[in-house]
């Protein structure tokens, strides 16, 4: 389990929402065919001349109101009780979810099938562009008036019958634009072939398969709610979908992390209509979600044809046709974003660059993207307002083509110069001035640092030193990566000649019982450590022993660690960083109960005292 397997289901998801959604939309196709069919014969009754016609449609509306009613209340009912039924799947999905992110969830609560207590209330309440299914269908009945779905629906057929009259148009040519007459074995009949009835099938499915993941997010949260404690130590992080079809207010926000401390939350999602995306639950220290590579999707023309270069895939956006392919982007500064999946495509597809920004944005987004130093996300952060996250939009063509970004590194201050103290009696011995490789830190503190320390493990191995089962793993997952080894050098150069800490440092684990075991066994035989380790000289964040195995928190006097809180990415966790070589000898074991339920299944909290060497 783990992040993997909670993107894998978030894939699975998507679709069966996307399922939902349209087959309540097919399952009211046949009321839709009438509907129109009948919209279709009244307009069929105008008279030819045009003043004439704009007054006969004026005293029609009623009854063609009449008509796209009828539909407008199946639609809404059958999207109510489609969202309701299918509120069990939504739920056995996020347990899943949190269950793969490490959520200690009872085994009750992992109980598949079960119902979802007020789900037809959630169905009523769920949103599409801040309205409620109940207020925009009237499904309860309450509401005094006309529906708003259907001053939408005649507001679709005024405006082509409107059109149609000012152009001049014949009475016939209208009329054919509201549906499509058809005869199936010698009976009438009609197809939603025509422009107008398309139009109207596709506004159903938008609202349906927004409505559909609100549903799912209000099932999600209510789990959420009844199970928070089971969570600790993981946090919200927002999933975006890294294709062409990504919008301007989803982008800047994929990768963004919110912890569970009730001051920030992610963005309520859906965000906009159609939105396929959605904040998770993960744990932070899931190598997954840490790792500098992801999976995105590439398109091109569908005259080039398929099969070449991979394309092989055929997909249709906004009524064009495209093949597409899977695609690796990478990253030097940590998990890549969709700032990322720009930058790749910048440089090896126009078309899905293109067809993401539009041309004119996509040619200033190269053009930004060649020059030195470059940073993806400062170049699409700058293409959208000031908003607040969730809120952003392109700001206007004109607006953007007059800016121009500049990634020189900026010049270093003059330090203000150092006060002339007393001479003492005796000169003491000048302290050595180490620079720090701040890059490289960055590297390691950030995303990086399971890549950096495998580099480390690997180095050992090729010594003839023995790994231990989980430094073999580290060795085979991450590979080889010269940048991460050099970065390892640097640091580890660093670590050896700047002043050490003084003060007690702790470290937060999660390990199975076999592994902790391993750790203990080389504590005991003075075994040396085979890549820098993290510790903190602060308090052990649950973040790092929060998992499915056993908690872990180790504690020692520092004597070689180094304090690099400036340095790191997140300041907050006050690390120490600890070089390759050290020692510890085992000074005591307690062994204490996190909970009964944990209890039961073999996981306690192990605190362990060390001498560090």
């Amino acid at each position: 389990m783990g992040g993997e397997d909670q993107l894998k289901a978030l894939v699975r998801q998507g679709f069966a929402l996307q399922n939902t959604a349209d087959k309540s939309v097919l399952t009211v196709d046949g009321v839709l065919a009438q509907t129109m069919g009948n919209v279709k014969r009244l307009v069929e009754s105008l008279p030819q001349e045009g003043l004439l016609r704009n007054k006969a449609w004026r005293d029609l509306e009623p009854l063609v109101k009449e008509e796209l009613d009828k539909y407008g209340r199946q639609l809404g009912k059958t999207l109510v009780n489609s969202n309701s039924q299918a509120a069990p799947d939504m739920r056995d999905y996020a347990v899943r979810e949190f269950d793969n992110g490490g959520a200690d969830l009872p085994e009750a609560v992992r109980v598949r099938n079960q119902p979802v207590p007020g789900s037809v209330e959630m169905a009523l309440r769920s949103q599409v562009n801040n309205m409620t299914l109940d207020k925009m269908f009237n499904v309860s009945g309450k509401a005094k008036g006309e529906a708003p779905i259907l001053k939408a629906l005649f507001k679709t057929v005024d405006t082509r019958v409107r059109g149609g009259i000012i152009r001049g148009d014949t009475t016939k040519a209208i009329a054919d634009l509201m549906a499509t007459d058809v005869i199936t074995s010698g009976i009438p009949g009609v197809k939603l072939t025509a422009p107008v009835a398309k139009q109207i099938q596709s506004q159903a499915m938008t609202i349906a398969r927004t409505a559909t993941q609100d549903m799912a997010r209000q099932v999600k949260e209510q789990l959420y709610e009844q199970n928070k404690a089971a969570t600790e130590g993981m946090v919200w992080q927002w999933s975006t979908a890294l294709d062409s079809r990504t919008c301007e207010t989803c982008a800047p926000l994929d990768a963004r992390r919110w912890p569970q401390d009730g001051q920030t939350s992610p963005p309520t999602w859906p965000i906009h209509p159609n939105c396929r995306c959605q904040s998770l639950l993960i744990d932070p220290e899931d190598p997954f979600w840490n790792g500098d590579e992801v999976t995105a999707q590439q398109i091109r023309p569908a005259e080039k044809g398929a099969y070449a270069d991979g394309y092989k895939t055929p997909i249709t956006i906004n009524g064009e046709k495209f093949y597409r392919k899977a695609i690796t982007v990478t990253s030097d500064t940590g998990r890549p974003r969709y700032s990322d999946v720009l930058a790749k495509w910048a440089t090896d597809s126009s078309t899905s660059l293109d067809e993401a920004l539009g041309p004119g944005r996509a040619r200033w987004f190269k053009a930004q993207y060649q020059k030195m130093n470059a940073d993806p996300q400062k170049i699409l952060q700058a293409m959208l307002t000031q908003k607040p996250a969730g809120q952003q939009t392109f700001i206007s063509l004109d607006a953007l083509q007059k800016k121009s970004l500049d990634f020189k590194p900026k010049a270093k201050p003059a330090l203000p110069k150092p006060k002339p103290k007393p001479k003492p009696k005796a000169e003491p011995k000048p302290a050595v001035s180490v620079k720090p490789p701040k890059a490289a830190l960055k590297t390691y503190t950030g995303r990086n640092f399971d890549s950096v320390r495998a580099q480390e493990f690997r180095a050992a191995q090729e010594q003839g030193k023995k790994l231990s089962r989980y430094e073999e793993s580290q060795v085979r997952k991450f590979g080889i990566n010269p940048k991460h080894k050099k970065q390892a050098d640097e640091i580890e150069t660093f670590l050896n000649q700047a002043p050490k800490y003084e003060g007690t440092v702790q470290r937060g684990l999660n390990m199975p019982r076999k592994d902790l075991d391993d750790l203990l066994a080389g504590y005991k035989s003075g075994g040396e450590s085979l890549a820098m380790e993290s510790w903190t000289k602060g308090k052990v964040l649950n973040d790092f022993t929060a998992g499915a195995d056993q908690h872990v928190i180790l504690r020692a006097k520092n004597k070689r660690g180094v304090d690099i809180t400036e340095y790191s990415e997140f300041a907050k966790e006050e690390e120490v960083l600890i070089p390759t070589g050290a020692r510890y000898s085992l000074k005591g074991v307690q062994k204490e109960e996190i909970s009964p339920g944990l209890s039961k299944k073999g996981i306690y909290r192990w605190i362990i005292d060390l001498d560090q060497k």
